[in-house]
């Protein structure tokens, strides 16, 4: 029954979040320069837009996406979720006739649901993870370019670090856990791709 519960309250969750996504899309000014589509990284899949502000100098960054920590090598079937924002300043942009390089930096804080690094994780064993997924504060610094092409298509390379908290309750006791959020440091040297179409 309490699994039952976890799994509904979780899908709302998910489902919540991506309506949250929507709105922010929907709710600013048409003036400004919105883009949307696809993120791709070790971390996970999901979904991720950027606005422009009007003079094309800052950008709003927010990513919907899924945390797949353990289940490429089958140490567990959960699957976490992470809404990550920055507020990016556009430092330098480099034009040419095929494409725009657009370098641009950032900070802003990631909320989740997800599981945290254990050791041998990466082993060839394939126990099930040990420890339960645990909700995630953390700060986040994002550095990135961002290649625009001509139709309205553009890609976007980059990294992200989430240095944080990580909150998570003992399965078999209730008592509760709080330490540094590792993964939030690891994934710092993994790539982030966005895929965008801008409207």
């Amino acid at each position: 029954m309490t699994n039952f519960v976890i799994v509904m309250a979780s899908n709302r969750c998910h489902k919540s979040l991506i309506v949250l996504l929507l709105v922010l899309l929907c709710t600013n000014g048409l003036a400004r320069n919105r883009n949307i589509g696809l993120l791709s990284s070790f971390r996970g899949f999901g979904l991720t837009a950027q606005i422009f502000n009007e003079e094309g100098t800052e950008i709003d960054i927010l990513h919907l996406s899924s945390d797949l920590f353990g289940c490429f090598n089958e140490r567990t079937d959960d699957v976490g979720i992470t809404l990550c924002y920055t507020h990016d300043y556009i430092f330098h942009v480099y034009y040419s006739e095929e494409y725009d390089a657009v370098f641009h930096g950032g900070a802003g804080f990631m909320l989740g649901y997800v599981h945290d690094w254990e050791r041998g994780v990466l082993s060839a064993e394939t126990e099930k993870l040990e420890v339960a997924m645990g909700g995630v504060a953390a700060l986040a610094a994002n550095i990135g370019v961002k290649f625009e092409f001509d139709r309205r298509f553009s890609i976007d390379l980059s990294f992200l670090s989430t240095p944080g908290i990580h909150l998570r309750t003992d399965e078999e006791t209730g008592a509760n856990y709080l330490k540094f959020y590792k993964n939030g440091l690891f994934y710092s040297l993994t790539p982030r791709l966005s895929l965008l179409y801008h409207f």
